[in-house]
């Protein structure tokens, strides 16, 4: 008998089988794995029904010789595997095609998992989006609308705001030019600092009274406006059109918590006079 050409599905090797191994089982000469020889359609017809019960499943349906799944009378593919029956092999097995789409699909797949732990990367290391406002804050109007002076920190607050009061410096020098003429104590001349600062705190930024019609800006530009109504703990409370306003004074800007916080506006003066006194003994 002649020998056939049979196809391994697993490698794509092509190797010769005698021809009576049709519908058994051969090993591939290059990968040693199982192959099915294909059966001749020509010879189906001759075999006894003995032998083709033996290739048929219990629901009458033909026995898959690559992975055993159930084919449909006279079928030439199978779902399950993509085995041919006719030629003995599986489509894209071995073939350039079905390696090339291999690559690409785990090419593919590489990338896309390189973009998620990009985008996980970027999210952990964004800086933190801003604090969300208090749902009061939709009565915040934008700053432009009434421009404040610019925040600054605690650190410069003695030196920013006493630049903004015109006359301070010119009140200190004066106090300090009358002292050492005099001959007058530190005792006295801080007492005479202090008052000085205070007077020009009070008329450049006087306190909130209950009942004021008050702008209060906050550290990020917005501002609340309504009826002062006073402290609530560590918050400022405003009326407005029968709404209760509250925002934590440590997100005020400055000029507007030294108008509504008397306890932060203690702590401003005798920093300012501090360094108001450095400055007078260390010309």
């Amino acid at each position: 008998m002649a020998d056939i050409q049979v196809q391994c599905m697993h490698c794509g090797h092509s190797f010769s089988v005698p021809d009576h191994f049709r519908g058994l089982l051969a090993s591939c000469s290059a990968c040693n794995k199982q192959v099915a020889v294909p059966l001749d359609p020509q010879s189906l017809e001759s075999k006894s029904d003995l032998q083709v019960k033996r290739e048929r499943r219990l629901d009458g349906m033909t026995r898959c010789p690559s992975c055993g799944a159930g084919m449909p009378e006279g079928a030439v593919l199978c779902v399950q595997c993509g085995y041919n029956a006719r030629t003995g092999t599986r489509i894209g097995a071995g073939s350039p095609r079905g390696s090339a789409a291999r690559i690409a699909f785990w090419v593919g797949g590489f990338a896309v998992a390189m973009a998620l732990v990009l985008v996980v990367f970027k999210q952990r290391t964004a800086p933190p989006p801003p604090p969300a406002l208090a749902a009061q804050d939709s009565l915040a109007t934008p700053a432009s609308e009434n421009p404040a002076p610019a925040l600054v920190s605690t650190g410069d607050a003695a030196q920013a705001l006493t630049t903004s009061l015109s006359s301070t410096a010119a009140v200190v020098t004066a106090t300090s030019d009358r002292s050492l003429t005099n001959g007058s104590s530190n005792v006295f001349l801080e007492k005479d600092v202090r008052a000085k600062l205070s007077a020009q705190l009070d008329e450049r930024f006087p306190i909130y009274k209950p009942g004021d019609s008050v702008a209060l800006r906050r550290a990020n530009g917005l501002i609340h406006r309504g009826e002062f109504r006073g402290l609530d703990g560590t918050n400022v409370v405003l009326m407005a059109a029968s709404n209760r306003i509250e925002a934590p004074v440590d997100v005020l800007d400055q000029p507007s918590r030294l108008r509504c916080d008397p306890a932060y506006r203690i702590k401003w003066l005798e920093y300012t006079l501090q360094r108001q006194m450095e400055r007078l003994k260390n010309p």
